[in-house]
């Protein structure tokens, strides 16, 4: 099948890290934004020739291809989930699922039970928000709201910590390497674009004055550009359901060179 790597039609997650990358692109492309669990389906579907997935989606999708030079990984402070405990309590027997949930928050489990031997129940959570009797993992742009009035904890940097790497939790795929490359191509001196363009996304958005800030002050644990040392946090982060018991094979990531 000939393609048209010129022209793209390229699926994004609904969150304000994605839009960090997308204004690099959409002059050029067709960008799509869509709950981040639904990406993977359709780059299958070959109803858009690429997307940044979470990192997970490559457990059963290990042959599609993935950029080794850009994605979405954390380290610090941000994150695009937050866990968000009772106040008070040492003991965590349920946990809430909220918001943009992927294979992704499978993580929490593992975390959870090595850190603090903690084995809640998961339960998906879309009632009225109670953070007074119930704990909460909420993943996407819900958080905006509450990450700094209900000292939500960075998902992000408990992974970073478990698997001394950066977490790389979103990753450009397609089934077509030319659709990689060609956004390999065009990301470069993403950083440079990004740091000129950081007031007009904020822009785009509805963060207060108090959150645009802690975006601000906090970017540098954000990273585009995915370096070797992310893709060895990817490799790790892949090998982790192996480990625990959740799958039966090791995940490689098909890495386009």
């Amino acid at each position: 099948m000939l393609v048209d790597s010129n022209f793209m039609k390229i699926a994004f997650p609904q969150n304000i890290f994605s839009s960090f990358i997308s204004f690099k692109l959409v002059r050029n492309h067709n960008i799509v934004f869509m709950p981040s669990a639904l990406i993977i389906k359709n780059i299958n579907n070959d109803e858009v020739d690429a997307g940044i997935i979470p990192s997970f989606d490559l457990i059963g999708n290990s042959k599609i291809f993935v950029s080794k030079k850009f994605g979405i990984a954390f380290d610090g402070n941000l994150s695009n989930a937050y866990l968000y405990f009772v106040p008070g309590k040492h003991e965590v027997k349920s946990i809430y699922l909220r918001g943009d949930i992927t294979k992704n928050e499978v993580l929490s489990k593992i975390l959870l039970k090595e850190k603090y031997n903690f084995e809640p129940e998961f339960i998906l959570d879309s009632g009225d928000l109670n953070f007074e009797d119930k704990n909460y993992l909420i993943s996407g742009r819900e958080n905006y709201d509450y990450q700094i009035s209900k000292n939500g904890i960075s998902f992000a940097d408990h992974v970073a910590e478990f698997i001394e790497f950066p977490y790389v939790n979103f990753i450009f795929a397609s089934k077509d390497s030319e659709f990689i490359k060609t956004i390999d191509k065009e990301l470069n001196f993403i950083d440079d674009s990004f740091e000129k363009n950081t007031d007009e996304i904020f822009n785009g958005t509805n963060f207060n004055s108090n959150l645009r800030q802690v975006y601000k002050d906090n970017l540098n644990s954000v990273y585009f550009d995915i370096t070797e040392n992310e893709n060895m946090g990817l490799i790790e982060l892949l090998r982790l359901p192996y480990y625990h018991g959740i799958i039966q094979d090791i995940i490689e990531p098909n890495f386009v060179e």
